[in-house]
């Protein structure tokens, strides 16, 4: 019989089995380990943002253990992400030592100990095939948020769980969960100009419980207990989470309510942790920190001149600029990215344009113009609208910063190489993109040190 007609046979007789759960991130599951395996997948994440790989890169990755007293070769070995191909990647001549637990990248690269595909952090499953195609394991990914992981517990090798501190290539943690929470918060008000006097919050299920924050903190285990409306008199900043015991806690939801009525401009509400914006040591804002390339969590809202919410995520954000970052109101680069939730900003930040997916905007303070015209910048891109050259698209804004005015910015499309792909779709692996006195942010600069040298030698 061929291993892929063993395999489907062996899922029509329900080899894995999962029980007492409602949804993959309601309940414990069992597993049955298929033909209980010498070694087994011990450990996986879909959406890693933490741990990095020898290239620097931070890639999908799982762990095999071997629980018994010999070393076992796995030179033919596979493990695949689609069922019905058992050899998708096959291992290199490795042998996995007793009590090793031996990391694996799930990083698309085809090389030793990286796997030819990637893990989709939407979910999937993992199967393990010895040499001869015989089904070995099997582990499922659904329900994972970024930089959290799944695996067998530590107890009982039957049991998956859910860990909220990832051990790649080590022992699995103690600390166990039984599931994620996937229950959003829904907020009476999505934020911005806001004219009542409370806000109410729901989204909790049965055995859960939502806490909240009203200091730009993320919700934990000791915050407020939500029982009644939040009241609202001043500017005021809501996370919330929903928690329940022994499950790890949604993403923390965000909302800022503005009791101001002085705009007539598009508002940008921006919430962080204060630490991370003004701690002394890592605050992004403070001396030094403002001049190095760091970046933290932030949640971004846009709300349309009419009050309308348009868009809101968590994103990455990094101060922005050359001279303009000593100035008091920086300029800040938002970044969409997978590890936040979102891996696009997906929406028409800028009406004129045929296109409304962003991999990163700029939220700029008008540079050498802050505090004089605040619009030069701005005016001279205009200038070359039509002009069949890139120009960056830009929307002024007023922007809230944990519930403080922080003032009048340019909202400006980013220059990369995502910038230059939708505006003259070319592909990013082909943009050399420069800057200063040649040094890399894109691709290469070997063509340009080529074309300095022949003027050069040819001038």
């Amino acid at each position: 019989m061929s291993p892929r007609l063993q395999v489907l046979l062996k899922l029509l007789l329900g080899t894995v089995v999962i029980a007492g759960c409602e949804g993959r991130n309601q309940g414990l599951m069992e597993v049955s380990n298929i033909n209980s395996p010498a070694i087994f997948i011990s450990e996986a994440s879909s959406s890693n943002s933490i741990f990095e790989d020898e290239d620097g890169d931070t890639s999908d990755w799982f762990e095999l253990y071997n629980p018994s007293e010999s070393s076992i070769q796995l030179i033919g070995w596979s493990v695949t992400d689609d069922i019905s191909e058992p050899g998708k990647w096959v291992f290199p001549d490795t042998t996995i030592e007793p009590g090793e637990y031996l990391l694996l990248w799930a990083s698309g690269k085809d090389k030793i100990l990286h796997t030819n595909f990637k893990l989709s952090s939407k979910g999937e499953a993992l199967s393990l095939f010895d040499a001869q195609g015989n089904w070995i394991d099997f582990l499922d990914l659904d329900g994972l948020l970024s930089d959290k992981s799944i695996g067998r517990s530590l107890s009982d090798k039957s049991k998956v769980v859910f860990y909220n501190s990832p051990s790649p290539g080590y022992q699995n943690s103690s600390k166990e969960f039984e599931g994620i929470i996937s229950s959003n918060i829904i907020f009476s008000h999505d934020g911005g100009i806001f004219d009542d006097d409370s806000v109410s919050l729901t989204g909790a299920g049965p055995l859960e419980i939502i806490r909240y924050t009203l200091d730009a903190t993320v919700p934990n285990p000791s915050s407020e207990v939500y029982s009644i409306p939040v009241e609202v008199n001043k500017n005021t900043v809501i996370r919330a989470s929903i928690f329940r015991d022994k499950f790890i806690p949604s993403r923390p939801a965000t909302r800022t309510y503005v009791n101001s009525h002085m705009h007539e401009l598009p508002i940008v509400t921006l919430v962080t942790d204060p630490q991370n914006i003004f701690d002394e040591v890592s605050g992004i804002y403070t001396d030094p920190n403002f001049l190095e390339d760091l970046e933290t969590e932030i949640h971004f809202s846009f709300y349309e001149p009419t009050g309308e919410l348009g868009i809101a995520m968590d994103a990455g954000v990094k101060i922005y600029g050359g001279y303009s970052r000593k100035l008091p109101q920086k300029s800040m680069a938002i970044y969409a990215r997978g590890r936040y939730g979102y891996s696009e900003l997906e929406y028409p930040l800028f009406p004129s344009l045929d296109y409304q997916s962003f991999q990163s905007i700029v939220l700029r303070n008008t540079g050498n113009d802050w505090l004089r015209a605040n619009m030069r910048d701005v005016v001279a891109t205009s200038l070359m609208d039509g002009s069949g050259l890139e120009t960056q698209a830009f929307r002024p804004a007023a922007v809230y910063l944990n519930g403080e005015y922080w003032g009048f910015y340019n909202i400006r499309e980013k220059i990369s190489e995502h910038f230059l792909d939708d505006k003259i779709n070319v592909k990013k692996s082909k943009i050399n993109l420069l800057e200063l006195d040649g040094d890399v942010i894109q691709g290469s600069n070997e063509d340009y040190f080529d074309l300095i040298e022949f003027i050069t030698n040819n001038s």
